[in-house]
């Protein structure tokens, strides 16, 4: 729990001082960058069990 606010705090710090430096490109980049990551991700990964039975 700790590090999820800690993390979720760093964040949105270093986005504020992005946005406050920077234009509205800047911001955007990271986040369509980090979207498509995950899309990638989700799309190629494929489906695994975490709970799965051993020899399965």
């Amino acid at each position: 729990m700790t590090g999820t606010v800690a993390g979720s705090s760093l964040g949105t710090q270093l986005v504020g001082l992005v946005i406050e430096d920077s234009r509205v490109g800047a911001v955007l980049t990271p986040a369509v960058v980090a979207g498509s990551l995950a899309a990638l991700v989700a799309w190629f990964g494929g489906r695994r069990h975490l709970m799965a039975r051993p020899g399965e």
